[in-house]
């Protein structure tokens, strides 16, 4: 499912990339028709300069395109004026709920450092009142420190805080694999260990039972296959490809975007993601092998304790990319 997800993002990006071509190609045509009919209006003797500008003007034209191109660009040239505002507020609701997302993620990963600065009272825990004004005015620091990167005109400044996003969702990668290997393979574990790991390993999804259940917790009912566990996990696996509101912005910033280049670049990302993805899902997930379930929760680092030091490192990091993802 997570590699016919990533098919359908490749071809998405493709066709917007080439979206935005047609329409460079169609007002460029339309910028040199008008520039043409000018030309010949005027006098020989100024024919000399007037090609000279308009060679001029073309060259300004081709360096500035891979700054020009945005999604109402390309909007208004494919179905008019009124389109380019639809636009704007499609990219608008996409990117205010993504920042929504990211903040109630950013708040949950900051709970110990609120925690630790604000030292609430055993009657106001978070399990049992949730998140506390304490917990939303930690998070609202954070992204008022991370505020002024998101004011940058472009990328390009971006660079090395994309790559510490990406070093720091790698690390956390670590440390979760750590753990698990740790788990199926350390001697360590074999108290709390279900069972070998060439037997835990499950090639279909996860199985429930019908109600018909003993007080000895034994089954009395068929294991039936919880497909609607997949639906669930959809929206999940769709938002980890979310990616088109960048996709023009960082065709922008590209230095010679020829097509080969464009394709290769987009090509590797996707695909990169895709495996990286199922690599480490499918390591994560064999640490269910040791929790007292024997599967893990949806988000895997509730799975571990909380005093587990590496995995602190591992939220530590989570918590930077997602601060990082922000701009």
């Amino acid at each position: 499912l997570l590699v016919f997800i990533a098919v359908l993002v490749r071809y998405s990006i493709y066709f917007l990339i080439e979206s935005s071509q047609l329409s460079i190609s169609s007002t460029s045509s339309n910028t040199s028709t008008s520039s043409s009919s000018t030309s010949t209006s005027n006098d020989n003797d100024n024919n000399t300069d007037n090609d000279t500008n308009i060679n001029t003007n073309n060259n300004s034209d081709n360096v500035n395109v891979k700054g020009t191109v945005s999604f109402e660009s390309v909007a208004c040239a494919a179905f008019g004026p009124k389109a380019k505002y639809f636009s704007m507020g499609l990219i608008s609701t996409i990117c205010f709920f993504t920042i929504a997302g990211y903040g109630v993620l950013l708040r949950d990963m900051l709970l110990p450092l609120s925690d630790l600065i604000f030292k609430p009272n055993d009657t106001t825990t978070t399990a049992n009142k949730g998140p506390t004004l304490a917990h939303n005015i930690t998070l609202l620091c954070v992204v008022f420190l991370i505020t002024p990167l998101c004011t940058l005109q472009n990328l390009t400044p971006l660079e090395k805080v994309g790559a510490a996003s990406m070093t720091s969702i790698f690390l956390l990668a670590c440390c979760i694999s750590y753990r698990s290997v740790e788990c199926n393979f350390s001697s360590k574990y074999d108290d709390i260990r279900h069972m070998p790991w060439q037997e835990y390993i499950s090639y279909m999804p996860p199985k429930s039972t019908s109600d018909d259940v003993d007080d000895d917790g034994d089954d009395d009912g068929d294991a039936i296959t919880t497909w609607d566990n997949i639906l669930n996990a959809l929206p999940i696996l769709l938002s980890v490809f979310m990616c088109h509101f960048n996709v023009l912005p960082v065709h922008n910033e590209l230095s010679q975007p020829t097509p080969k280049r464009v394709n290769v670049l987009f090509k590797s990302t996707i695909w990169g993601a895709c495996i990286f993805y199922l690599i480490f899902a499918f390591i994560g997930s064999m640490y269910g092998n040791c929790t007292e379930s024997g599967v893990v929760e949806g988000n895997v680092l509730l799975s571990f304790d909380e005093d587990d030091l590496l995995l602190m490192i591992g939220r530590g990091c989570l918590s930077l990319t997602i601060t990082l993802a922000f701009p």
